[in-house]
């Protein structure tokens, strides 16, 4: 019974971010500490605004830095900066959540790295 109710829940969520059409593109700079800008397209049906985290593609909920908030969905690129403390790997994400429920990723960008 725990398996279909998570199985359910995990369907659901599934079809809301699949519903979503923003994209994220990776950062212009991929340089620790560099201000850099970020490409993105979006859809009427998406948030009018959105949050967007760095993070790692193989941590669910681990963010690294608030980049900007609130982003308009409309605007197609935001200038952020890469936070000064985070280490350089190759598995960097950036994560656009819905400016009310941190929980609701609305878009992942493809996988990158930040150098030093």
């Amino acid at each position: 019974m725990f398996s279909f109710k998570f199985s359910a829940f995990a369907v659901s969520a599934l079809m809301l971010s699949a519903a979503s059409a923003l994209h994220l593109g990776v950062p212009a700079d991929t340089t620790i500490g560099a201000t850099t800008t970020v490409s993105f397209t979006s859809d009427p049906l998406d948030p009018a605004q959105f949050t967007l985290y760095l993070s790692k593609s193989n941590q669910i909920w681990a963010y690294y830095g608030t980049l900007a908030t609130p982003v308009d969905d409309t605007a197609g690129v935001v200038t952020v900066t890469i936070p000064a403390g985070v280490d350089p790997a190759p598995d960097y994400v950036l994560k656009a959540v819905h400016v009310d429920n941190f929980d609701w990723v609305i878009a992942q960008s493809p996988t990158f790295a930040l150098t030093a």
